[in-house]
């Protein structure tokens, strides 16, 4: 198997070698081309080497290349390509960074985020890295205050335009979020509401005992209905307006974002309303379902301040496609 992956890593050489004028390999049998190839390598400089490779190679020719000798593994790891490689299959945003160092590398990230989609059936999901990222900087600014006491309410979308499987992931996400903060602050306080046309509060803010809150996520059956984003911020203003003022606010919307121009204005109006009347409020926005309108999400989340929403938005399972 080692053999073949490094026979493959010669044949892509040859030919990126071959694109720049500087093929060393002589034709003959796969084992003398690589005998040939790597005695060769030790002539040829590393920035040569370095433009070749790093100019023309795609994920897969670096993974091949990779194979066939220690000097070439070294270049065909370079964190820069690996780092452009991801940029240009899909669109970073500020998180990204993070995951790439929570997975260990930018060719790790792009390894996780690659077998995911293969698997995904048009669905854009985030690699396990970028989830964590996003609960990283939720981590960040539920601990911003000295005394590290903070509130979070979790606002579900349990509208029409969502379907089971989103629901069981966003569960999912809710439970890891809410026990990684619980574990940094010194002081958590949990809340989570379902909305659609009204809100139902489904987790009552509170310190949460993880069997107490995981029961609540695995009971809930979604209700249908419209997207009142604006009565869900409103619903989570009045659970932490006794929060008391030395407590971190966090509020992490879970939706489409699938609302008209009307409903929008009323959303960013109801969060800037929470944001200027309640201390140390940050806003999140995870994007799930078809259609998803991050704008919207985004819209909301800046109430916060201009340009937060990039380092506070994670598409965690969408599809381009609206559901109807």
């Amino acid at each position: 198997m080692a053999s073949a992956a490094s026979d493959q890593g010669t044949e892509v050489l040859n030919e990126l070698l071959l694109r720049s004028g500087k093929r060393i390999a002589v034709p003959g049998q796969c084992q003398r081309k690589r005998s040939t190839l790597t005695s060769g390598l030790d002539c040829l400089p590393c920035e040569l080497l370095e433009t070749v490779l790093l100019s023309w190679s795609s994920a897969e020719d670096l993974c091949r290349i990779a194979c066939t000798c220690k000097r070439l593994q070294a270049i065909a790891d370079d964190v820069a390509s690996w780092q452009r490689l991801f940029k240009d299959r899909w669109a970073p945003s500020a998180l990204t960074p993070t995951a790439a160092k929570l997975a260990g590398s930018w060719k790790a990230l792009y390894r996780s985020k690659a077998s995911l989609e293969k698997v995904s059936d048009g669905w854009q999901k985030a690699s396990p890295f970028e989830s964590q990222a996003a609960i990283h900087e939720m981590v960040e600014q539920a601990t911003l205050q000295e005394c590290r006491k903070a509130a979070v309410v979790f606002l579900l979308d349990g509208s029409g335009s969502m379907v089971a499987e989103d629901f069981s992931m966003i569960a999912a996400f809710v439970s890891d979020a809410a026990e990684a903060i619980s574990k940094a602050a010194a002081s958590t306080q949990i809340g989570v509401c379902q909305f659609s046309n009204e809100v139902k509060v489904e987790y009552a803010l509170q310190n949460p005992e993880k069997d107490g809150l995981q029961k609540s996520l695995d009971s809930m059956e979604m209700i249908g209905g419209g997207t009142n984003i604006a009565g869900a911020i409103q619903k989570a203003g009045q659970l932490l307006k006794d929060a008391g003022p030395d407590c971190t606010r966090t509020v992490v919307i879970m939706s489409d974002g699938r609302i008209n121009p009307y409903q929008g204005i009323e959303a960013v109006q109801m969060a800037s309303q929470l944001v200027d009347e309640q201390p140390a409020v940050s806003i999140f926005g995870i994007g799930v379902g078809r259609g998803v309108e991050r704008a919207e999400l985004e819209n909301v989340i800046n109430a916060c301040g201009p340009g937060v929403a990039d380092l506070r938005y994670l598409a965690l399972c969408t599809n381009e496609h609206a559901p109807w």
